[in-house]
Formats: C-alpha cells, sequence, structure tokens
C-alpha cells in the first residue's frame, strides 16, 4: 500500500535526525490527511446455521481532519475523525469453498488522544497520542445470500464500541506548514449479529482493531 510505504519512510527518517528545537505551548495544529483503515479479523469465524464461516473484511481509504493543541513542549491533545469508512465483509460459501462478498458495513470512528511530544530533529516533529475512540456503524446490509447459504430477508446488525486508540505521527517542517504521516491502531470489538425476521441465525464478538496509516498536510495556527 502506497500510503503505509510513505507513511513508513518518514517516520524512519525522523528516527535517524538529530535532536533540535521543541514545539510551543500554545501551538494549534490541524491536519488533512488521506487514511487507509486495515481491519484484521484474521482467524476469525463465525458459525452459521451449524457451519463454522471463516470472515474476512477489506480495506477502505478516505480523507481524514485531526487537530491537537500543546499545553507545553512535551504535552498536548488531540482531537481527530474522518469522513465514513465503507467496508466489504467475506463469508466462506455455504459449500465452504471460497469466500465471497456477505455483507457492508460503514463506521465512523471519532477520538480523543493525549499527546507525547518527542524533542524536535532537524525539522521532524515526532508525537505519540494515547487516548479512546467511539466506534459508530451504520448502513449495515447483507449481500448474496443464497451463496451464502443465508435466507433473502437476514440482515446484519453491529453494535457501536468504545476502547483505546494509540497512535504514533511525525510532522515534517516547511514553516507554518508540514507533511504529516502517522499510524494508529484501534481496538475495537463489535457483536455481529445476522438476523431473518426476529430469529438470531448468527452471533459473534468481532474484533476488528484496525491500523490506518494516515499521510497529508497540516498547519500551525
Amino acid at each position: 500500500m502506497a500510503i503505509r510505504r510513505i507513511m513508513l519512510t518518514v517516520v524512519l527518517a525522523s528516527l535517524c535526525a538529530s535532536p533540535a528545537g521543541a514545539r510551543e505551548a500554545g501551538d494549534i495544529m490541524a491536519r488533512l490527511t488521506l487514511l487507509t483503515s486495515q481491519p484484521d479479523v484474521d482467524g476469525q469465524s463465525m458459525q452459521v446455521q451449524g457451519q463454522q464461516r471463516d470472515l474476512e473484511v477489506a480495506e477502505d481509504t478516505v480523507p481524514a481532519l485531526s487537530g491537537s493543541y500543546a499545553f507545553n513542549q512535551w504535552v498536548g491533545v488531540g482531537l481527530a475523525t474522518s469522513l465514513p469508512l465503507e467496508h466489504n465483509l467475506f463469508m466462506d460459501d455455504s459449500s465452504g469453498v471460497g469466500s465471497g462478498l456477505v455483507g457492508e458495513f460503514g463506521t465512523i470512528s471519532p477520538h480523543a488522544t493525549l499527546e507525547l511530544y518527542a524533542p524536535s530533529a532537524a525539522g521532524f516533529h515526532p508525537w505519540l497520542g494515547l487516548g479512546i475512540h467511539y466506534t459508530a456503524f451504520f448502513e449495515e446490509d447483507i449481500r448474496n445470500q443464497n451463496a451464502r447459504g443465508l435466507p433473502p430477508s437476514s440482515r446484519l446488525e453491529m453494535d457501536s464500541s468504545t476502547g483505546f486508540v494509540g497512535r504514533l505521527g511525525v510532522d515534517y517542517d516547511l514553516g507554518d506548514w508540514f507533511i504529516n504521516a502517522s499510524v494508529s491502531h484501534f481496538a475495537i470489538e463489535t457483536t455481529t449479529t445476522i438476523r431473518d425476521n426476529g430469529s438470531t441465525l448468527a452471533k459473534k464478538d468481532l474484533d476488528l482493531d484496525p491500523l490506518q496509516f494516515q499521510v497529508g498536510v497540516a498547519h500551525r495556527f
């Protein structure tokens, strides 16, 4: 993934630079980025009508917006969100051969973090964010019911989630403008249910736990 390669290059370059400078109290940073979210459901499955079905979730890429306020040169607070992500959900077919589209769902994960700032170095400003997220699910939909062995009237439900989020990022100084890159990890657990006319066909506590990679620009006020 191109976004991930660019982000890793910028972060590694910041770690190799020599120490210099620091953030200032009252600095406000606004960031506009392109975000790629990669949920991790490897090894997870759902029992549907007596059969265990392996699951996969596709990644998605959307614009994102975040901001931070520095209390001093070491500590600040950050707020972030993105446009809604849309993920495709894949499941083994009813014969157990191959995997195909079974549904889709949207998510949005606004989050707040306490930011810790490392010493600036050669124009690079590294930071670490630790905090909590609230993830809402919407527009859950079942597709290809017949191929997945599900009744035509079946529907998908996913519960909202609150959990830990960690972010590691760096801003490269171009004056009042910056180039930004970051990687985030979200602990997202959602109860996923497939229903048909009030009956529960399948239910699973699904750990999505996505990695999110971001590259973009930032402006200091």
